[in-house]
């Protein structure tokens, strides 16, 4: 029978396995594909089958047990060995134990036992090629001849062997990863892979593993720290997790993380090897992320400990890397003023030594800066720590003043005191380089305006917030005038308050001591009355009278004396002056003067008058006063007429200065806006031309008038001593009664000579007096002995009853039979054109004008029988012009209202929305506004009005135009204020802009001085969105 080499029979495809291994693997095992050649022998009449090859070295044939019956016999094997296992280095038989027959199934068994190996295998496939072994199988007779020969090449598949790799990454460092890492690459099959020469080109990698996770090639597999893509071709690229803990912990590239992953490599005939890739991951150092306190300040003079300033704080540190999560610890690190201390974990101190001349000499609100720098462990990252060193706090120092005036003296204080002039803040204390000012100024409680005089009990001060001052020493003051030299004074104290640039304060006080003058004494004229004989309404007659001339002359310097200095007297026609002692004064009347004889009841009386005594000493002489004396009052009262109108002119072209001044101050920004300086320099110039010229003609009257009564005099003296020496010489008059008539006639002439200046000082005076008496005859509103009707609170609602009114001087009246009524709590808007009537339905509510037909009632009383003080005081109004006050912010919202406190000015302010601004600005509401209100915005105008129409919780708000002078947004903030405003009171809304009539539920509209409509805002609204023609 033929049968194959396996033992089976013929025809069944077997297979030789030959591996190069110590491994006996017999012809049975599976994997070598058995070459060209014949492939069966026949194994009738079989003796003997012999076995033999190309043996090389180390190959080994190992051979079972054969079966019953037969033996092996060959180089090295002992005769009638049944098993066998030796190096083949020549033929071996299988062969009957004897001649008896052995059945073929016997044949086939032997040729199973037969397993080939090679004893020195190498690490890894030895490269076998095909042919390089060859298999004979011949089976022999009895005698030893051959009866059949089989020969089959071994084409032996070596499985691909791939050494184990290593692959290495570095992970991302610096800040936040930004510093790139470097994945790990490469290719396992790429000069690795030893195999059959005929595989190894065609080798694939088949499977990739991590620990029991299959992975799929070509695809990412998720490994412990990372992600590894190993294609087929043996590329692989690893990525690592750069948010994986374990790697960011890794700090140098000495630093290692190792993982491993499996993978199969397979050849064209199926055959597979394993192998490992392990993927070293290298270490990167990440910079550390530094967070926490790293600013402090301390301030001279405040917490001093041991003499030091002191500040601390504790800085935050991350580092992703293991153990670097510390700071590089700095001990007593001088700075440029004091020292710096880092803990390892972040804590950190400052001291200073508060004594140092920097801190010292700083003033509040200066600095000076230390900074440190702290360093992470691994010198990554670093963060600077400023100290910020403030000043000492020194609160300013106001220190008192002093100064000296002294009053006016001599005749009618014709003689100038000395008003003092200084600075009180010359002595003030405030820190080096601050600045100080003066905020405010008190005489007692009154507070007064800086900049502006302020009256204390015996003059007026005037300091300005520079410190600088000036005191006037009220001279017309009773006490002042009392006042005697070198013994008595008085003093004027005020207090100042001083604020530093940081507005802390300090109050002192400035004091004047006013000394005395001596005032001229005012001796009065003493009129004495006689009765000469007869009786005097039930009187006894009298012949002479007796008093004291000092008795009505006044001193007005306290408890000085009076005593007469100078006398002058003679006898009269009508009686005889005595000597005056001490003020004592004795006249006897001549009863046998027959002029006195001629009175004839007691109320016909006869003063004794110096002229005629000049006339009864000198005789003619007297006439030359008395023709002097009517010529000079008679050119005086000439003169009266042409002064008269000039100084009116004078002062005429006075007022329209001052008007066009007050105009153009008032005005300087329109002026400059229109560019009409120009205009008003002109229009200045010839004010400037008429006053000058009206008072240059005013002077020249006057001058002219003294002239001709100096003129006058003149010609008197000489007519006088003319006349007086003609007497003389006609011995009528002795020289002493000449010189004495001189001395008398200077006298009686001497008032004459101040008669010119009197009389442009009495035509001033009367125009002066004129202008006064009109504005003290003008209406008042409240006049002498009208009642108003008073109320504890006037109700808040409004009610125009047939009112008609027209402004003086005007055309046509604004309002024509104008009647609505506003209940209290309602809100209600009045629109209309230019023009129209809403003002002055404002004007008249708040009783600034009375209605000239028809009546206005608030809270149902006419306007006319309340109190104009209390009426406004219920109706908070907000003109259309807002208009302050120079002064501040808190002062201007409390303007008007008695006893509000801070808390309602701000409560005001809040809902005028004045707070937003005011608590933006380091002076709050001491914020000066300046002259009317120059130094604010015009929205902010119109806030602090509305402050201060809040402040006094009015019954009824009446605001005209509140949106006048805001921008878009600022007529939004007030449209939202307004809504939110108070309820219950009255709110009257005068307005051309109609995005705020939906703070209101009803619209009055005025056309012409008259209601148009007036009903619900929108029915209102609606009619007036109709067309022209369909309008009511």
């Amino acid at each position: 029978m033929s049968l194959d080499l396996n033992g089976s029979p013929a025809g069944t495809n077997y297979v030789i396995s030959y591996l190069d291994d110590s491994s006996a693997i017999g012809i049975v095992a599976s994997g070598v594909v058995v070459g060209s050649g014949s492939s069966s022998v026949n194994t009738d009449g079989v003796n003997a089958i012999q076995i033999g090859g190309n043996w090389a070295s180390g190959d080994y044939l190992q051979i079972g047990t054969l079966p019953s019956g037969l033996v092996l016999s060959g180089p090295g094997i002992a005769a009638g060995a049944t098993s066998w296992t030796g190096q083949a280095t020549g033929p071996v038989f299988i062969q009957r134990a004897s001649q008896s027959t052995t059945p073929d199934a016997q044949w086939g068994a032997a040729l199973q036992c037969v397993k080939f190996y090679n004893s020195t295998p190498q690490p890894g496939p030895q490269g076998l090629t095909a042919a390089s072994r060859t298999i004979n199988i011949d089976t022999l007779n009895a005698s030893g001849a051959l009866i059949s020969h089989a020969t089959s090449t071994i084409n032996v598949n070596n499985a691909p062997w791939v050494p184990a790799q290593v692959g290495n990454a570095t992970e991302a460092g610096g800040v936040n990863n930004t510093t790139a890492g470097a994945p790990a690459t490469g290719n396992v099959l790429q000069g690795q892979v030893i195999d059959d020469p005929m595989d190894a080109s065609t080798d694939v990698v088949s499977a990739v593993s991590f620990g029991g996770a299959a992975g799929t090639v070509g695809s990412a597999l998720q490994g412990a720290f990372g992600k590894l893509t190993l294609n087929s071709d043996g590329s692989y690229t690893y990525a690592i997790d750069e948010t994986n803990a374990s790697v960011q912990a890794l700090a140098t590239s000495a630093q290692i993380l190792t993982e491993v992953f499996n993978f199969t490599v397979r050849d064209t005939a199926g055959a597979t090897g394993s192998s490992q890739l392990s993927i070293a991951i290298h270490g990167a150092n990440d910079a550390a992320t530094i967070s926490g306190t790293s600013a402090g300040t301390v301030t001279g003079n405040s917490n001093v400990v041991a003499g030091n300033l002191t500040a601390g704080g504790a800085l935050s540190i991350s580092d992703p890397d293991a153990g670097q999560s510390s700071f590089v610890a700095q001990s007593s690190v001088a700075g440029t003023y004091g020292t710096f201390t880092l803990a390892a974990n972040g804590a950190w101190t400052y001291a200073a030594s508060n004594s140092q001349s920097a801190i010292q000499g700083l003033s509040t609100g200066q600095t000076l800066t230390d900074s440190f720098t702290a360093r992470s462990l691994d010198g990554t990252s670093s963060k600077v720590v400023a100290v910020t060193i403030q000043g000492p706090y020194r609160a300013p120092v106001a220190a008192a003043d002093t100064a000296t005036a002294v009053e006016a003296g001599g005749v009618n204080n014709a003689s100038a005191g000395a008003n003092p002039v200084g600075n009180v803040l010359a002595n003030d204390t405030v820190d080096p380089g601050d600045s100080k000012t003066v905020a405010a100024v008190m005489f007692g409680a009154t507070a007064g305006a800086v900049g502006s005089a302020l009256t204390g009990a015996y003059g007026s001060l005037t300091l300005n917030a520079d410190g600088s001052y000036a005191y006037t020493v009220n001279n017309s003051n009773a006490s002042v005038e009392a006042l005697r030299a070198g013994t008595n004074t008085l003093a004027d104290t005020f207090s100042y308050t001083l604020k530093n640039s940081a507005g802390a304060s300090s109050t002192a006080t400035l004091t004047i001591t006013i000394q005395g003058t001596n005032d001229a004494p005012v001796a009065n004229l003493d009129r004495f009355d006689v009765v000469a004989s007869g009786t005097a309404n039930g009187g006894t007659v009298t012949t002479g009278v007796s008093g004291n001339l000092l008795a009505n002359d006044a001193d007005v310097d306290a408890g000085d004396t009076k005593q007469m200095s100078w006398w002058s007297g003679s006898n009269s026609p009508y009686g005889t002056a005595g000597s005056v002692t001490a003020g004592g004064f004795t006249f006897t009347v001549n009863s046998s003067n027959a002029a006195v004889q001629a009175l004839r009841t007691y109320n016909d009386t006869l003063t004794a008058s110096y002229l005629a005594v000049m006339a009864a000493m000198g005789g003619p002489v007297a006439l030359v006063p008395l023709v002097t004396i009517p010529l000079m009052i008679g050119t005086s009262l000439a003169l009266q007429g042409p002064l008269d109108r000039a100084v009116q002119a004078s002062m005429q072209a006075s007022v329209q200065k001052q008007s066009m001044t007050i105009e153009v101050l008032t005005g300087i920004e329109a002026l400059k806006l229109a560019a009409a300086e120009g205009i008003f320099q002109g229009a200045w110039e010839r004010s400037v031309r008429q006053i000058s010229k009206a008072g240059m003609r005013s002077k020249l009257i006057s001058s002219f008038g003294s002239s001709m009564i100096g003129f006058y005099q003149s010609i008197a003296g000489v007519a006088l001593v003319i006349v007086g020496v003609y007497q003389v010489s006609e011995q009528k008059l002795t020289l002493g009664g000449l010189i004495a008539c001189s001395i008398l006639m200077s006298r009686a002439l001497a008032p004459m000579s101040q008669v010119a200046m009197f009389l442009a000082r009495w035509a001033q005076t009367k125009i002066a007096l004129r202008s006064v008496t009109r504005l003290l005859e003008r209406a008042v509103e409240r006049p002498e002995g009208k009642t108003f009707v008073l109320r504890d609170r006037i109700e808040g609602s409004v009610e125009f009853r047939a009112v008609t009114f027209s402004y003086p001087g005007a055309p046509v009246p604004a309002l024509r039979n104008v009647s609505f009524s506003i209940a209290a709590g309602e809100r209600v808007a009045i629109i209309g054109r230019s023009g129209s009537g809403k003002s002055t339905i404002a004007k008249l509510t708040t009783a600034l004008y009375d209605a000239a037909e028809g009546s206005v009632l608030v809270g149902g009383v006419d306007t006319r029988q309340l109190d104009p003080h209390q009426l406004r005081r219920a109706i908070g109004a907000v003109a259309q012009d807002p208009f302050l006050f120079n002064g501040s912010v808190r002062v201007n919202i409390a303007y008007g209202s008695d006893a509000v406190d801070d808390h309602r000015v701000m409560d005001a302010a809040k809902e005028a929305g004045v707070d937003e601004f005011v608590r933006a600005h380091p002076m709050g509401y001491d914020l000066p506004v300046g002259e009317r209100g120059a130094l604010v915005s015009g929205g902010q105008r119109q806030a602090i009005v509305l402050a201060r129409a809040l402040v006094g919780d009015p019954s009824v708000l009446l605001l005209d135009e509140p949106s006048s002078s805001l921008d878009l947004a600022g007529e939004q903030a007030l449209r939202a204020r307004l809504q939110t405003l108070r309820t219950g009171e009255t709110l009257i809304l005068i307005t051309h802009r109609l995005q705020l009539l939906d703070i209101v539920d009803r619209v009055i509209v005025m056309h012409d001085g008259k209601v148009a409509m007036d009903g619900p805002r929108a029915a209102v609204m609606e009619r007036l969105a109709r067309p022209a023609k369909e309008a009511p």
